[in-house]
């Protein structure tokens, strides 16, 4: 029979709930603020014993789903949540600097939209800018969406909490052809001017650049493609568990057409094999 034990301690009052396992054995379902919650838990957790002895137990552990706190599901989340690695680098420090030591403790099952709301001031009071708050909660509207999926709780509480709005961007400053082919004259060498003009022209990001091959250029068609990103991953979340470069697929996969490159497409076309052999050696 299921029951919640009072205990004293120097901080206050707390209730344990006791329950019969299916061994026959009475544990401890977690200790808990509240008799009812430590009750309501210690029931669920004796339910679930009766149906293992009856073959028929399925899903979360009772006792798991009311005591399994952040810290603890954080691991788990970083594991099983499908981005890039170095995405993921980026959760994991969001997790470690500004999740952890708030809310690292909170239980799972407790966090309810009081909780995110709270948390949001919290950092507010700390000083955390309004772009670290938004990447905090990106990061915790995905944690919690994965704890509804698993059942740890019915609702994601940060989905719709309100976030300090993030400045917008200032104007872009572009560079005229002028002051461009100014900077361009200044490289060190060739391929380094051939490279900032492949930047320059074709609009790609610099970690698409890099992954290029001589395959990627259609110089008769005056198109690049662009098949791949190379980025830094650390050894953790690295698909071969080594701390190196990682050519991932870029955010839109696409062909970069050069019709209105200028000088790109003959500059490119007599230098590449010279530049590719070069940066390769």
């Amino acid at each position: 029979m299921a029951y919640a034990e009072r205990r004293e301690r120097q901080k206050g009052v707390r209730y344990r709930g006791i329950y019969k396992a299916a061994d026959g054995r009475y544990r401890s379902a977690g200790t808990f603020s509240t008799e009812e919650r430590a009750l309501e838990v210690a029931k669920e957790a004796e339910r679930r014993a009766a149906e293992v002895i009856r073959g028929a137990a399925g899903g979360l552990d009772p006792r798991i789903r009311a005591t399994r706190r952040i810290k603890e599901y954080a691991p788990l989340f970083l594991r099983h949540h499908r981005v890039e690695g170095n995405t993921k680098d980026t959760y994991a420090d969001t997790l470690r600097l500004h999740v952890v030591p708030f809310l690292g403790d909170c239980r799972l099952a407790e966090t309810d939209r009081t909780v995110a709301r709270n948390y949001v001031t919290a950092l507010l009071e700390e000083g955390r800018s309004a772009n670290t708050i938004r990447q905090a909660k990106v990061v915790l509207c995905a944690m919690f969406g994965m704890a509804v999926a698993d059942g740890y709780v019915d609702y994601n509480p940060f989905h719709d909490v309100k976030i300090p709005k993030v400045p917008g961007r200032r104007a872009i400053k572009v560079a005229t052809p002028e002051q461009y082919l100014t900077v361009r004259a200044c490289l060190p060498n060739k391929p380094a001017q051939i490279f900032s003009t492949l930047l320059v022209s074709s609009g790609i990001r610099f970690c698409e650049a890099v992954g290029l091959q001589p395959t990627d250029f259609d110089f008769e068609a005056r198109i690049l493609e662009v098949a791949r990103s190379v980025v830094k991953v650390s050894r953790r979340h690295h698909p071969r568990a080594r701390r190196s470069w990682c050519a991932t697929t870029p955010r839109t996969a696409r062909p970069a057409g050069s019709s209105s490159t200028g000088p790109w497409s003959s500059s490119c076309a007599d230098t590449w094999p010279s530049t590719a052999s070069a940066r390769r050696r």
